[in-house]
């Protein structure tokens, strides 16, 4: 089974990204910089995203935290832009992501991103802890000095990924426990 390792360095660059994704608006355009190809987000409603993701199953919490909201849909595809010898090795199905921000209307540093792909994900840092979420193995990593938490595991083929910005471990728990 393929594994996608993020970094704790990764899930900063991956919170700041969306972040900008998010704030910004989408564009429909690749871009080229140096030795990266990077496809651009784009916004999307839910129906959008479910069609988009293909067999992947988009599943979504049953409970938000009080207050919380459903701020946007991103859908990021991997670029068209792939030798053939790359297109061979990797399944691009595997790559495509779907972002859901929830944010707290009371407070907008508080907020939620799930994030859903095919591709197995996995926090590659020693302080990671190993916990059970929804019945499979997971992971937990606090970052307290930031006020960031990711919680990540992968059940039925499909990877779930969170980083939740200013919001208590009880409230994310909640959240995760309630997506079936």
């Amino acid at each position: 089974m393929k594994r996608y390792f993020i970094t704790l360095i990764s899930i900063l660059a991956l919170t700041g990204i969306i972040g900008t994704a998010l704030a910004s608006p989408p564009k429909n355009e690749e871009s080229f910089s140096g030795n990266s190809i990077t496809s651009s987000a784009k916004t999307v409603n839910i129906n959008e995203a479910k069609e988009m993701l293909g067999s992947t199953e988009l599943q979504l919490p049953t409970e938000l935290p009080v207050n919380f909201y459903q701020d946007s849909i991103i859908y990021n595809e991997p670029t068209s832009v792939f030798s053939e010898k790359a297109r061979s090795k990797v399944d691009i199905d595997e790559l495509k992501e779907i972002t859901i921000r929830y944010r707290d209307k009371t407070d907008n540093t508080s907020w939620i991103d799930y994030t859903t792909k095919k591709m197995e994900i996995e926090i590659m840092d020693e302080d990671a802890e190993d916990i059970t979420i929804n019945g499979v193995d997971g992971q937990f990593k606090n970052f307290p000095e930031q006020g960031y938490a990711a919680y990540n595991w992968f059940k039925d083929g499909v990877s779930h990924f969170i980083v939740a910005k200013n919001t208590p471990n009880e409230k994310v728990m909640k959240f995760i426990e309630s997506i079936k």
